[in-house]
C-alpha cells in the first residue's frame, strides 16, 4: 500500500499552508514494521524543508501494541502518540510530531536523518564508541528516572502492562516455536522441553520479582538516531511498558545489531550503575550483573525467535541474518546463570550455534 496522490496533496497543504516547489517523496526502508516511511522534502522560497511521513497500515489493528497484544486503548489513541506525549513531557529527546491524521493513518515527523547509533558503533574507534554509548545511557537513565516519576496519575499506556512471569514465559515459548523448531525443522523432545521450560520459569520468576520502571522495550542501536550536531533522538518507543531496568540495559548492550567487546559491556554497565547510585531500587554490583545477564538471555532468546517469526509469518527475511550473533550471546551468558549450563546442553542438539 503506497501513499496516494490525494493523501500527499492533503499533507502538503496542511503542513506548509503555502505554495511550495520541488516537492519530492522518497520511500525509506522500514525493517519489520507494519508501517511505511517516506522522506518528504519541498522548496520553501529557496529553503529546503524535509520531514518523515509515517503511513500506518491497517490502522484499526494498530491501536494496540504489536507485541503480545499488550494493551488496547478504547478511545482509539495510537500507542505511538500516547507514549510520545509522555516522553516529551519527561524531557526525553524524541522526534517532534508535526502532524497526525488519525483518519488516514498518516503522521509527519521531524526528519532525523539516516544515521543510527549502529552506523557509528560499527565504524568508530573504541574510545569514541564508549562515548556514544555513555551518551545513550545518559538518555536511558532519564527515561528510567523522569518517565517513571511522571507515571503516577498520567494516562500513559505503559502503566497498563508490565513484564511478568507469564509474559517472560510466552517469549521463551516464542523462541522454542520459531527460533528452534520452525528454524531448524525439528521438534524438541517433550521431556527436554519441559525441563528447559522449568529452568526458564525460574528466571522468569526472578525477573518478575524485580522493581519495575518505565521501559522503552527496544532501546538498541537502531532506535537511537544521531543528528548532524551530535545530539541523539530516541525512536520506536510505542511498545513501552513497565519492566526491570536491566531489560533496557540488556537491549542496548547485548544488541543483535552491534556486538560490543565483553569488557566494554561491563564498563558501560558500571557507568549506568554509578549514574543511578541514588535510586532506591539500586542493586549491589554482583546482583545487578546476575539480573542483567538473566535479562539478556531472556531478551536475546525472544529476539532470535521474533526474527524467525517475522521471516515465516510476515515474509520479511531482513533480520534472520542477526540470529547467529544473538544466539551467540545466549551461549556465552546462559552458563553464568543457575542451571544455565544444563539448559544449554539440553538445547544444543537443536540449535546449530550451540553445538561444539
Amino acid at each position: 500500500m503506497s501513499l496516494k496522490p490525494e493523501q500527499l496533496d492533503s499533507l502538503i497543504n496542511r503542513l506548509f499552508r503555502t505554495a511550495v516547489d520541488g516537492v519530492e517523496l522518497a520511500r525509506l526502508p522500514g525493517d519489520a514494521s507494519d508501517r511505511n516511511y517516506y522522506r518528504l522534502s519541498a522548496d520553501r522560497g529557496g529553503r529546503i524543508s524535509s520531514y518523515v511521513v509515517m503511513q500506518i497500515l491497517d490502522l484499526p489493528n494498530k491501536l494496540h501494541s504489536e507485541e503480545v497484544m499488550l494493551y488496547h486503548d478504547e478511545n482509539g489513541e495510537l500507542p505511538f502518540i500516547n507514549i510520545h506525549r509522555h516522553l516529551s513531557h519527561a524531557g526525553i529527546p524524541v522526534p517532534q510530531v508535526m502532524l497526525y491524521d488519525a483518519v488516514q493513518g498518516l503522521m509527519v515527523l521531524e526528519d532525523l536523518g539516516d544515521v543510527m547509533l549502529q552506523d557509528l558503533a560499527l565504524t568508530v574507534e573504541s574510545a569514541r564508541r564508549i562515548e556514544l554509548y555513555c551518551a545513550a545511557l545518559d538518555i536511558l537513565v532519564q527515561i528510567h528516572r523522569r518517565a517513571t516519576k511522571l507515571l503516577d496519575g498520567s494516562d500513559c499506556m505503559a502503566t497498563e502492562q508490565r513484564f511478568n512471569t507469564a509474559m517472560y514465559q510466552w517469549e521463551f515459548e516464542h523462541f522454542i516455536e520459531y527460533g528452534v523448531e520452525a528454524r531448524g525443522g525439528v521438534k524438541i523432545e517433550p521431556a527436554v522441553r519441559e525441563r528447559v521450560k522449568e529452568i526458564f520459569a525460574h528466571y522468569s520468576r526472578e525477573l518478575d520479582a524485580l522493581p519495575v520502571v518505565f521501559t522503552h522495550r527496544d532501546f538498541h542501536s537502531r532506535n537511537i538516531m544521531l543528528l548532524d550536531d551530535g545530539r541523539m533522538r530516541v525512536i520506536d518507543f510505542q511498545d513501552a511498558l513497565l519492566a526491570p531496568r536491566v531489560y533496557d540495559l540488556a537491549s542496548l548492550l547485548y544488541d543483535s545489531y552491534v556486538e560490543l567487546p565483553e569488557e566494554q559491556i561491563y564498563q558501560l554497565l558500571d557507568y549506568y550503575d554509578r549514574a543511578t547510585a541514588d535510586e532506591p531500587d539500586r542493586k549491589e554490583q554482583g546482583e545487578l550483573r546476575l539480573h542483567f545477564e538473566m535479562a539478556a538471555v531472556q531478551r536475546n532468546l525472544k529476539a532470535a525467535g521474533r526474527f524467525v517469526y517475522i521471516q515465516c509469518v510476515k515474509g520479511n527475511d531482513s533480520l534472520v541474518k542477526y540470529v547467529p550473533q544473538t544466539l551467540g550471546y545466549v551461549r556465552r551468558n546462559l552458563p553464568k546463570l543457575p542451571r544455565g549450563a544444563e539448559a544449554l546442553e539440553l538445547l544444543a542438539p537443536y540449535v546449530g550455534e550451540w553445538r561444539d
